[in-house]
């Protein structure tokens, strides 16, 4: 159920857009609510957001001097003042030495903006790719000189596999045992590892997924803007688990409609993810609980026909949600992402042009959907909130191939014994992204 105390906050903010605009945010996050659905918005000085922005940052600039450098602090600051929660994804930096002396000098130079406007860092969080320099270099000297905001480590396919070299795997089981033995930390260091995020509309590529959205930690293309959703299947059982599809289905529906609507009231801090939110409609609809409706129903995790039940549970949801997108674009209007996308603009010749176009507005009529992408999961929603052994349900995980984008934020804590545990998990989670990933390509003809 949506939380009192957002609503409350979201009703008592400066009307920045107008009373008439911020009462219909109140009432479709009240009709969302309704549904038990909760929906994570940001009140900050240009009006009501969600997700926050990520930013690509090439660390080199600062150490050359160049003047974009000084601008993106100064940009930074000036999101800090408006209370947007910012993500850094930290870039070129180098290897070895001169990367961590880079970490420094850059998260110094951010820290000395701030300060002068008496701006808080923590607030700030910061990306790294694993492979940069050592985890605990990088957690070591963004806490140290920007204090505990979120910091997320975005493992690459080389942090999932055994390496011949001894040198190379040492590095790689040291990685695991430092983010086993951060997971309870006041400051912990969330792992990070998704490469791309998918559609279901066969007209649309799949997008690199290099920047991870603040608070809700998922991992997104930079400057993406996403509206988030969230709802918990235990609200929608009997208590033995057995879910009433009635009023899922209908929740799951009015997800997408409500949604879609909100998205057109939402502001958006930067310019690049007002472009994309209205090229893409993107919605972030999440399902949560998996593993408790497992416990609920008395199911054995380890048992194929429960991975068979989960799966198509969570199937049935993302088609329900699908073909709702599908329908308000028959309904509306199709994605403009859709229709800018035409492959026939650059043809020569006038009846080889019309022949395609023909082509591709029969697709489009076809394909067409009003949202890019609109479903998320977590590794997390297969593990119970009470405590058992991830082992048990780590057979649970195939079914994040039904994701268009996956959320690593709120990670369970419990049920791993030890790292080789707590990296087995994850790199079984791995696997199955990418080999969702290896299928989009297949069904896009790639």
């Amino acid at each position: 159920m949506l939380e009192e105390a957002n609503l409350q906050a979201l009703r008592d903010r400066p009307a920045t857009r107008g009373s008439a605009d911020g009462g219909v945010i109140d009432e479709l996050i009240a009709a969302l609510a309704a549904q038990r659905a909760r929906v994570r918005l940001t009140q900050f000085a240009g009006g009501v957001t969600a997700g926050g922005v990520t930013l690509p940052v090439a660390v080199v600039d600062f150490c050359s001097n160049k003047p974009s450098a000084g601008h993106l602090l100064r940009h930074v600051a000036a999101l800090a003042r408006d209370e947007v929660p910012v993500t850094l994804a930290l870039d070129a930096l180098g290897q070895g030495d001169e990367a961590i002396n880079r970490l420094e000098d850059f998260c110094a130079a951010l820290r000395r903006v701030l300060a002068s406007e008496s701006l808080d860092a923590s607030s700030i969080g910061v990306s790294l790719r694993s492979q940069v320099m050592p985890l605990q270099a990088f957690l070591l000297i963004s806490t140290a000189v920007l204090g505990s905001g979120p910091r997320y480590a975005l493992l690459d396919a080389a942090q999932m596999q055994h390496q011949e070299d001894q040198r190379a795997q040492d590095e790689i089981d040291q990685n695991w045992s430092f983010l086993w033995r951060r997971r309870v930390a006041n400051s912990p260091l969330l792992p990070a590892y998704a490469t791309s995020v998918t559609t279901r509309c066969p007209l649309l590529n799949d997008e690199k997924a290099t920047a991870v959205l603040p608070g809700l930690a998922i991992q997104a293309p930079p400057a993406s803007a996403w509206l988030p959703i969230e709802l918990r299947l235990g609200d929608f059982s009997d208590g033995r688990g057995r879910l009433c599809w009635e009023s899922l289905q209908h929740a799951l529906r009015a997800c997408i409609d409500i949604g879609d609507r909100l998205l057109d009231h939402l502001s958006w801090p930067e310019a690049a993810q007002r472009a994309d939110a209205c090229m893409n409609r993107r919605l972030a609809v999440s399902l949560g609980g998996i593993g408790d409706l497992v416990i609920e129903r008395g199911a054995d995790p380890t048992d194929l026909r429960t991975l068979q039940w989960i799966d198509g549970t969570v199937l049935r949801a993302s088609k329900i949600m699908w073909h709702r997108s599908r329908a308000l674009a028959r309904r509306t209007e199709v994605l403009p992402a859709l229709l800018h996308s035409d492959p026939t603009a650059g043809f020569d010749g006038m009846a080889r042009r019309q022949d395609w176009q023909r082509r591709w507005k029969y697709a489009v009529v076809k394909s067409a959907v009003r949202h890019r992408n609109l479903f998320v999961l977590s590794p997390y929603a297969v593990l119970p909130a009470t405590e058992h052994a991830v082992t048990d349900f780590i057979d649970l995980l195939p079914i994040l191939r039904r994701a268009n984008a996956f959320s690593f934020a709120n990670p369970v804590t419990h049920g791993c014994r030890n790292a080789r545990e707590f990296a087995a998990f994850h790199r079984r989670a791995f696997a199955v992204m990418e080999r969702r990933n290896a299928a989009s390509l297949v069904a896009a003809g790639a």
